[in-house]
């Protein structure tokens, strides 16, 4: 297989956004490099996916989700999805919030869904290292759901259902009361993400929710979903599909309801910019929007970086303003070129306001 035909068959049968430096990286980390021939799709495919993440991480939507959901226990087990769902973090991360909430492990029924087969294996194991802790969490988390092994941690939460699976072809056997989907959809071609969201629109049950990652905010297409907002946190529930597909459908607007938040109680001059900076990553990840802008604004005072600048248009999408994201991410741009998550992020938002020929542009940088 040429790399053409490499780069097409990611593309046609994954959806993925293949560029070719993306190509000469899962190369370098699989030993094989030009004129070697190709190694197995599969192989290859394995070595692209960025199957990491770690215990609650972005917990405040997952945590406002779960509180809007509760009620429905009374009438079934919480039905949910992870997906993708890397090695596990996410679904264990669900179920050890629901615990926390006073549920019983079979109030509720949890699926895991990822294209590495690696990650899969993984995620049966339920073993973890240190490093999947680094979202902090309850301070009693490790020791009331995990067994220590030496220096790995084995998860003792109730049974979740794990599957290898390509999502745009994958079918569930039910309907779901919350999907997480988070981490994805900015890698997926615009036809591939528009096919994964008729299908996620037509897996969540009535009245469920959608969630996706804060740097998604701007992708749910408001034909089938409409935004939930508050305090920052973005939910999505699905709309009804108009029965003429060729019918027009009401553009949606988001239902925003903004409360003031308190700011971390961070410490600014104590910490250097540098420091700041990392602090602001750590508060994004943890939801904590607001208390991430201000530390990152903090930082910007002492140091010129496009990793703040792209953070702070992240959190510009999270709270709507796509304007003020533009041209924070620009200038992320500006001074990084190379920065591949400002340039996809960029690419979507100019995507979203029909500009297609600088969204292609800004992917070819990516």
């Amino acid at each position: 297989m040429t790399r053409p035909e490499l780069l097409a068959e990611l593309e046609s049968r994954y959806g993925l956004l293949v560029a070719d430096h993306h190509i000469d990286s899962a190369l370098s980390l699989l030993g094989a490099r030009p004129p070697a021939p190709l190694p197995p799709l599969d192989d290859l495919l394995e070595a692209l996916l960025v199957s990491e993440s770690w215990f609650f991480r972005e917990p405040a939507a997952l945590e406002r989700a779960l509180l809007e959901l509760r009620p429905l226990v009374q009438r079934h087990p919480l039905r949910v999805l992870c997906a993708p769902c890397a090695r596990g973090e996410e679904p264990l991360t669900v179920a050890m919030m629901l615990l926390e909430a006073g549920l019983k492990p079979w109030q509720f029924h949890i699926t895991g869904v990822d294209l590495s087969g690696l990650a899969i294996e993984a995620a049966r194991t339920r073993v973890y290292g240190s490093y999947s802790f680094r979202g902090g969490g309850p301070a009693h988390a490790r020791q009331l759901y995990f067994q220590q092994q030496d220096d790995q941690w084995l998860s003792t939460v109730g049974d979740i259902h794990w599957e290898h699976a390509n999502l745009l072809d994958w079918e569930p056997s039910g309907e779901f009361d919350l999907i997480c989907c988070r981490n994805l959809l900015i890698y997926l071609t615009p036809r591939a993400r528009r096919q994964l969201f008729l299908r996620l629109h037509r897996w969540l049950a009535r009245g469920g929710r959608l969630v996706t990652a804060a740097c998604e905010f701007a992708l749910p297409p408001r034909d089938l979903f409409q935004a939930r907002v508050l305090d920052g946190v973005s939910l999505y529930v699905p709309v009804p599909i108009a029965p003429d597909p060729v019918a027009s459908v009401a553009s949606l607007q988001p239902v925003v309801k903004r409360v003031a938040a308190p700011l971390s109680p961070l410490e600014p001059s104590a910490m250097s910019p540098a420091e700041l900076l990392d602090a602001a990553e750590r508060l994004a990840d943890r939801g904590m929007l607001q208390a991430a802008e201000h530390a990152c604004r903090q930082a910007l005072l002492g140091l010129h970086e496009a990793r703040a600048f792209h953070l702070l248009g992240v959190l510009a999408v999270a709270r709507g303003d796509v304007v003020a994201a533009e041209a924070l991410l620009r200038q992320a741009l500006q001074l990084q070129p190379d920065h591949e998550e400002a340039a996809l992020q960029l690419s979507l938002l100019r995507e979203r306001a029909g500009d297609l020929e600088e969204a292609r542009r800004l992917r070819g940088e990516a």
